[in-house]
């Protein structure tokens, strides 16, 4: 996935495109605040979503969702990156022990996130 095509007032609706598992989700979101919130998507739809599919051994959304949080966090638009290290590496809070084995399996730019917020 190309970085370049990642921009933060775009990002939930490819992401959509990456991950239709999510549409409905979306969709939900939108009638709630009639507008797509991205942190509030992220921090209440995606984190819990990826992190069902960790639990759950659902290794083909799994993939998806990482490669394209990790793709966004190494973007070079400032504002994507700082919603995937607030609403999702932090919400899913990588100084949790309990977190080390889902942590563990992140991509590189997600993973030095994590680090990073660890200190």
């Amino acid at each position: 996935m190309a970085t370049t095509d990642l921009t933060y007032g775009g990002v939930v609706p490819t992401l959509i495109e990456v991950v239709p598992e999510l549409r409905d989700a979306l969709d939900e979101h939108i009638r709630d605040n009639d507008e797509i919130l991205p942190h509030v998507f992220f921090g209440c739809v995606m984190v819990p979503f990826v992190l069902n599919a960790w639990k759950h051994g659902r290794a083909d959304a799994l993939a998806r969702c990482l490669a394209f949080l990790d793709a966004a966090m190494a973007s070079p638009d400032p504002s994507l990156r700082e919603l995937v290290a607030v609403s999702f590496v932090e919400a899913v809070g990588p100084w949790d022990p309990m977190m080390a084995d889902f942590i563990a399996i992140w991509p590189p730019a997600l993973a030095e996130e994590a680090a990073a917020q660890v200190g």
